[in-house]
C-alpha cells in the first residue's frame, strides 16, 4: 500500500556509508534479492571524497530513509567530458512509490548537479522497462547521441 506523503515533509541529504543497510532493504523490496556486496561496492565508488564528487542522495520520512539516487561525474571515460554525471541506481521504498517521490528526488539531484556545474546526466535503461522508461520522459529524458554496443561472448 503507498502512503499518502507530504512532500515538504522530506530531507533530502547526501548520501552516507551508514545509509547502506536502509538502502539494501529498500533494495530487496524492490528486486527480491540480496545485492549488499554490489551495494558495498557502488558506496566505496560514489561516496569517496577523495576522488569523486560526491552527487549520490538520499530521501528521508520520518527518520525513514524512503528512496536512494546513486551515480557519479564522469572524469574522461569513452571520451565523456567531467560536466557530464551518470546515474546508475535508483530506489524507492514500495511504500513510497507513486507519491511523488521519485520525481522529487530526481529534481533534488538535478539542482545539486546544476550547483556542481555539471551540464548532462546519463543513465541506461532496459527496453522494455515501461514504468522507468515513463518515469524517465517524464523527468526529462531524451535519447541520447551515444550507441550502447554489444558483444555476446
Amino acid at each position: 500500500m503507498n502512503r499518502q506523503i507530504n512532500l515538504e515533509n522530506i530531507t533530502y541529504r547526501i548520501m552516507k556509508e551508514s545509509d547502506m543497510d536502509a538502502i539494501v532493504k529498500i533494495d530487496r523490496k524492490i528486486t527480491g534479492e540480496n545485492r549488499a556486496d554490489y551495494y558495498e561496492m557502488k558506496m566505496g565508488q560514489h561516496l569517496d571524497e577523495k576522488h569523486n564528487i560526491v552527487i549520490s542522495l538520499v530521501a528521508e520520512h520520518e527518520g525513514k530513509i524512503a528512496g536512494f539516487i546513486m551515480g557519479g561525474v564522469y572524469k574522461g571515460e569513452f571520451g565523456i567530458p567531467d560536466t557530464t554525471a551518470y546515474l546508475d541506481t535508483l530506489g524507492i521504498d514500495p511504500a513510497y512509490q507513486k507519491s511523488g517521490l521519485g520525481y522529487a528526488m530526481m529534481q533534488r539531484f538535478l539542482d545539486n548537479l546544476r550547483t556542481a556545474n555539471i551540464q548532462k546526466l546519463n543513465t541506461f535503461v532496459n527496453w522494455n522497462d515501461w514504468a522507468l522508461l515513463k518515469f524517465f520522459n517524464k523527468t526529462g529524458f531524451k535519447p541520447a547521441n551515444t550507441l550502447n554496443l554489444q558483444l555476446e561472448l
